[in-house]
């Protein structure tokens, strides 16, 4: 195998890793880097049709990305009743997965919990459910479906005046949690580590 194959191999390797991302900004990122390396092989092969497709194909996987950081998504929270039934199918539709990340999380914990359905552009992308503890809240769960999993709902959320004037007088969120990438999402949306793996949000 000579280096130009070499070269094929890893464009055409990344060109199919990228349709196995759930995330679509992820998958155009690696679909562009694997379509101008293949079309750099086709360059050097003197492959006009495939230096040209790919080169085309990573042109508009820049678009694309650009487009896609530079959008400014809407973002609605509504607070809903426990037996609210676009929250029951959010729930029940998402449920094994939403187990994943909240193992101890049970649907019979709802009646004793506050919840917030979270929009994006119109679309119910997650839920956001918690106890009241008077001025604190322990979160139960915080979860946006694989699509729409970046940190801009979490910033959005916390940050949401509308969102502060429903919370009335609960002043922090504080979650318990030794899972290393839900530790690398709090920190990145402001909690701090006030005690052995419990993590705590000011709201003020």
């Amino acid at each position: 195998m000579n280096l130009y194959e070499i070269i094929g191999y890893i464009g055409s390797a990344l060109i199919a890793i990228s349709l196995l991302m759930s995330s679509i900004y992820k998958l155009r990122i690696i679909n562009c880097i694997g379509s101008a390396i293949f079309s750099f092989y086709g360059f050097l092969i003197k492959s006009p049709s495939v230096f040209l497709l790919n080169a085309f194909l990573a042109v508009v996987n820049i678009y694309h990305i650009v487009m896609l950081k530079t959008k400014k998504d809407v973002f609605k929270f509504i607070k809903v009743n426990y037996n609210d039934k676009i929250l029951e199918y959010f729930i029940l539709y998402n449920y094994n997965d939403i187990k994943q990340f909240f193992p101890e999380f049970d649907t019979e914990q709802l009646p004793f919990t506050e919840c917030f359905l979270i929009m994006r552009n119109l679309v119910p992308v997650g839920v956001f459910i918690y106890k009241n503890e008077l001025y604190k809240a322990k979160i139960l769960v915080d979860y946006v479906i694989k699509e729409y999993r970046d940190f801009k709902n979490a910033i959005a959320f916390f940050n949401s005046q509308e969102v502060k004037n429903q919370l009335r007088e609960i002043k922090e969120f504080y979650i318990e949690t030794v899972n290393p990438k839900h530790i690398k999402y709090l920190k990145k949306v402001g909690f701090v580590e006030k005690e052995k793996n419990v993590y705590y949000k000011s709201l003020q």
